[in-house]
């Protein structure tokens, strides 16, 4: 199950887990000791004994954090094939990419996103939300900013900067982070628009376009920003055209 931060993966895990009445274990990796003992663990009986020989539905909370967590969902399926596993990343680097050992055919991938209009218009009314539509395409819809209406603002600020950067900058080693806000920025105001990077890199302090292409794909995996082709009856042209929207919120 991917998605950012805060969208509610935790809040959907814990229904499933007190849905099931089957024997669990719930693992956060967030917390320190969880995830050492998961990097510590290159062996299936050491990974048995970390989530216990009864265990029949296993939950970990953002496995994005474990070091190789592809490699070693992929060694508690083949060993102990009767134990269900369903895990949360709010990045999809460890889940999808870095995976030495690729779970294909073995897996389910969900992916959460904020609220959908439909689903706001199903909990209030639709009149109500089509009053409130301009602040939705302001801030969107994550739970906490729908929860706590007049201050939408502070809300998603804190998100942004406890939750989504926070993120972004432990993967592959980043400090740069003034750049990658610049970055944002400047796709914020081209939303819609074509893009291209050695524009981007100019306009953000003339860096190298090669350091625009890494963030924007950190950016993506992470689930702030989506890229889009631009629509050309032209095939070919239509790929060398890229387009942005943000997706976070």
């Amino acid at each position: 199950m991917l998605g950012p931060r805060q969208i509610g993966k935790t809040t959907l895990l814990r229904k499933l887990k007190s849905d099931f009445k089957l024997s669990s274990k719930w693992l956060n990796a967030d917390e320190a000791d969880i995830k050492q003992e998961f990097t510590q663990a290159t062996a299936s009986t050491r990974l048995l004994q970390l989530i216990g020989n009864e265990t029949k539905l296993v939950f970990i909370d953002e496995a994005q954090q474990i070091p190789e967590i592809g490699r070693k969902l992929k060694l508690l399926i083949d060993y102990y094939p009767d134990i269900q596993i369903v895990a949360t990343g709010s990045s999809a680097f460890d889940l999808q990419n870095q995976t030495h050992e690729p779970l294909t055919e073995r897996k389910r991938e969900f992916q959460m996103y904020p609220f959908s209009f439909e689903e706001l218009s199903n909990h209030k009314s639709e009149l109500e939300e089509k009053r409130i539509l301009n602040t939705r395409l302001v801030y969107g819809s994550y739970p906490e900013v729908v929860n706590n209406p007049g201050n939408e603002k502070e809300v998603l600020l804190e998100i942004a900067n406890s939750y989504l950067y926070k993120d972004i900058l432990m993967l592959d080693g980043i400090r740069k982070s003034s750049i990658l806000e610049k970055l944002l920025q400047a796709l914020a105001f081209q939303i819609g628009s074509e893009v291209k990077y050695h524009e981007l890199a100019r306009t953000i302090g003339n860096i190298d376009p090669t350091t625009v292409v890494k963030f924007i794909r950190l950016l993506e995996k992470t689930f702030i920003i989506s890229k889009l082709p631009g629509l050309n009856r032209n095939i070919r042209n239509e790929r060398k055209k890229i387009l942005f929207y943000r997706q976070w919120h």
